[in-house]
This record gives C-alpha cells, structure tokens and sequence, in this order.
C-alpha cells in the first residue's frame, strides 16, 4: 500500500488526458484501491472513529446527488453525470484509508518518512520542470503556468493536497 500512495504521489501532477477523464496516477490508486479493499488491512483502517463520520458523509454525499440527478433528470428530461459524483468521493476515501493505515501500522514512523520524502520529491520534480520551462499544461504565454496541470485550478488542488499531507504527519515536519 506504501507503494502505491509514492508512486500515486510522483505520478499525480501529470496529466496527459483531457480534464474528467482518469489519469495515470487514478489508475495507479484504483489498483491500490482493489487490493486494499481484499486485503483484511481495509477492515482494520475502517474501525477507525474518524471513518465513522466519513462514511455519515458518503451517505449524505450519495443521497444528495442521487436527488439531484432525480430532479434533473425526470423533471427536466436532461441526461447528465451527477449519479456518478459520489464515486469521486468513494475514491478520494479509499485513498484516504490507504493513507491512515500506513499511519497505524507497526512502521508507521518509517512510512511517514517515506512519504514526506515522496511528496518533497514530488514537488521538487514540479518545481525543476517550471525552472527549465518544461510544462505540458496551458499553451500560451497569457495563460497561468499550470505545468503538466490542464488548468490552474488543478494545479491549486495538487498544492492544497500535498499541503494537506504535511499537516496530517505528525509534527515531525
């Protein structure tokens, strides 16, 4: 599962599909997911009383958008993807599950480091290819720089996660 979360973590600043659609990384992070959810590790991380509350919210996240599509979809015969939104969300979980039983393991210590080291590695890799003006992103010289990001809001989301990862180590860092 380390493994997996590292390479999701190098991997995860590239995009090479159009926006929407699944990236390396995502299936790197589906495969994760799979072998997570058959491994008896899942039921361990998922007694967690945080997953309690996480799982209240995947509840109210599907009803939610579940109605909507109701709505739009009967009362306004437009076909659209809102049914499939909770499943972003489902994705974002096991990913977060996989993350927190890395903390909660005998090596929990080693794993932090490891991790702290891939996304230091990660966003070094970012910052060398902004240096050298390598970028896959937006094209002209008036957009924002969004490296190899489809647009700058994903870039934004990218930062804000590895941010995220940094405050949820221990205060080690």
């Amino acid at each position: 599962i380390l493994i997996i979360i590292c390479l999701y973590l190098l991997f995860s600043p590239f995009y090479f599909f159009p926006s929407g659609m699944p990236q390396v990384a995502d299936f790197i992070i589906a495969l994760g997911s799979i072998i997570f959810v058959f491994d008896n590790r899942a039921r361990k991380t998922i007694t967690l009383p945080i997953f309690k509350y996480v799982f209240r919210l995947l509840i109210l996240i599907i009803l939610i958008n579940f109605i909507y599509w109701f709505i739009i979809y009967v009362f306004q015969g437009t076909a659209n993807r809102m049914i499939f939104v909770p499943l972003y969300y489902l994705f974002n979980i096991l990913f977060m599950a996989m993350f927190a039983y890395t903390q909660i393991t005998k090596q929990s210590n080693k794993n932090i480091n490891i991790i702290a080291l891939f996304v230091v590695f990660s966003l070094s890799i970012q910052f060398v290819l902004a240096l050298l003006g390598l970028h896959g992103g937006a094209k002209d010289i008036e957009s924002r720089l969004t490296l190899y990001f489809n647009n700058p809001n994903q870039l934004g989301y990218f930062t804000l996660s590895m941010l995220t990862v940094f405050f949820v180590l221990p205060n080690k860092y």
